[in-house]
């Protein structure tokens, strides 16, 4: 274990072979950071942060790793809220931002999830939307935070990404249970949410309504709601370390990133040696953190 690749955020999905000449390679130790969700546009409200995922990837069957090539997506950090036309969903399945009817609030996007993908296929190419195999081909991945949205106060921060599910949105007033769900490990949301929200799905948060002012849900394994009404912010998508049939993950663990109604917000496991400045954060004041992955062999 004495390399260490580094991808950082490019807008389009990344590769990785194993090299043939450093030795018989049978693990690879990953560290991944969700990005960080958008804030609204009068920062008011902070977006979620991006979710931590650590582990070690081995094949099924016991054999090397060289030669084989994997994808690797590094989120884009959320769009804060401006202007008067919705936010596009960005790349690593953050939801839209959506405006509202008049155009003059707008809410934040969704922050992209990180993961290793197995294979050298497509899984999102440069856009928002994975392609239909996505989860069949995860091994391990990082959820993004959820949106926030354009309101007159704090409490409608978005959830934070990862853990094995994403952190919930807040909602103005707090209690009128209307912030989005964080995804789980599983279709569908824990609990009962009012309002009119729009849910996430496989590696892809959901869209805020167009003309309701809905920030966009995190992307995960499973992706965060939207927010909803005007008044709430989106879910948090979650992280993944179950492998598929042809590799196993091993000495694995997720952190859930920070989230609230303060200003700024650190993504999990911000104390990794591979963490950088940035990465995964949120605020109330600019765009969200890209995301990260290492690889270590």
């Amino acid at each position: 274990f004495g390399t260490v690749k580094s991808f950082a955020y490019t807008g389009s999905d990344q590769q990785f072979t194993v090299p043939n000449d450093q030795g018989n390679i049978t693990e690879l130790r990953v560290f991944m950071w969700g990005a960080g969700g958008g804030p609204d546009e009068s920062a008011t409200a902070a977006a979620g942060a991006g979710g931590y995922c650590r582990g070690t990837i081995k094949r099924t069957d016991g054999g090397t790793m060289n030669g084989t090539t994997f994808t690797i997506v590094v989120g884009s950090g959320g769009v804060r809220g401006t202007g008067s036309s919705d936010m596009p969903a960005v790349y690593g399945g953050g939801g839209r931002g959506s405006r509202d009817g008049g155009g003059g609030h707008v809410s934040g996007t969704g922050g992209g999830l990180s993961g290793i993908f197995e294979g050298s296929n497509q899984i999102y190419g440069s856009s928002a939307n994975p392609v239909s195999d996505c989860h069949t081909r995860i091994i391990i991945c990082a959820g993004g935070g959820g949106g926030a949205n354009d309101q007159s106060s704090g409490y409608a921060y978005g959830g934070a990404g990862g853990g094995l599910e994403g952190g919930r949105g807040g909602s103005q007033p707090s209690n009128n249970n209307k912030g989005g769900r964080g995804g789980r490990q599983q279709s569908g949301y824990s609990g009962s949410t009012s309002g009119n929200r729009v849910d996430g799905s496989k590696c892809r948060g959901g869209d805020g309504n167009t003309g309701q002012d809905n920030p966009g849900g995190g992307g995960g394994y499973y992706g965060g709601q939207s927010g909803s009404d005007d008044n709430s912010g989106a879910g948090g998508g979650s992280s993944y370390y179950g492998g598929n049939a042809n590799y196993n993950v091993t000495d694995a663990s997720t952190e859930i990133g920070g989230y609230g109604s303060g200003q700024s917000y650190s993504t999990g496991g911000s104390a990794s040696q591979y963490w950088s400045a940035d990465v995964g954060n949120s605020s109330r004041s600019s765009r969200g953190g890209d995301g990260k992955v290492v690889i270590v062999y």
